[in-house]
């Protein structure tokens, strides 16, 4: 099988809005303490993320001690199967099944909405950035204040290496510092502390502003290790409130 390009994208960041994005945080966290045997977060989610074929997802699960068939099951029937989309209701269907149901572990969110009055240029790619802040506002608002869970974690890295798209096409440094200041203020994270962050990666030449947009080679150093260390050091040394 196959793997289409289009399609293979982290389905992670294609949740239709921020309560979608709380619910994998809270599930992953509620998975682990009903199940710690369970790597939910590493070996389904690679599976996912990868769109693998069946077979070989049983193959890749059955290397795995920690996996029982039930498991293994939930992957065939509710993932892989030929004609179910690989989808957040499928995965959460799929969960609920062994695990119980979603509703006691699962906080409403609401995503505050984009001000339409941020000074940025009228383009296809920032109009999808700003269609997808109100995710990003959730995101620092629920996680920026650590210490950061593992899950909470990994679901601010993956706004993060999100918005690393939209450097890619003449987006540049300047107007990304104008959201970072919306978020701030709309969120009520500390602005120093996001420039805090900032700064880090401008510092491994990341946000380098060069005519045509960011320098595509620098990106390959732009990955979910380095942000992970950036975040866990920004947040552990900042002074108290």
């Amino acid at each position: 099988m196959k793997t289409d390009k289009s399609t293979s994208k982290n389905p992670l960041l294609q949740f239709p809005d921020a309560a979608d994005l709380a619910m994998f945080a809270h599930l992953n966290i509620e998975v682990k303490r009903r199940a710690p045997r369970l790597h939910y977060c590493s070996e389904i989610k690679t599976i996912i993320r990868n769109r693998l074929h069946p077979s070989e997802a049983r193959r890749k699960l059955g290397a795995t001690s920690s996996f029982d068939e039930t498991t293994i099951a939930i992957v065939d029937d509710f993932l892989l199967g030929p004609e179910v989309k690989l989808s957040w209701e499928n995965l959460s269907l799929a969960v609920a099944e062994v695990y119980g149901p979603l509703e006691d572990m699962v906080p409403k969110v609401e995503a505050p909405k984009p001000k339409p009055s941020l000074p940025l240029e009228s383009s296809p790619e920032v109009q999808e950035f700003l269609e997808k802040r109100a995710i990003i506002f959730t995101a620092f608002q629920r996680y920026a204040d650590g210490p950061f869970h593992d899950a909470q974690e990994r679901v601010l890295i993956e706004h993060m290496l999100m918005l690393r798209q939209h450097f890619l096409k003449n987006f540049r440094k300047e107007e990304f510092y104008h959201s970072l200041e919306a978020i701030a203020s709309e969120t009520g994270v500390r602005l120093h502390s996001i420039r805090r962050f900032i700064d880090k990666v401008q510092k491994l030449g990341l946000f380098e502003v060069r005519r045509g947009g960011i320098p595509a080679r620098n990106w390959y150093r732009l990955n979910e290790t380095t942000l992970a260390a950036l975040l866990r050091n920004i947040y552990k040394t900042r002074p108290a409130r």
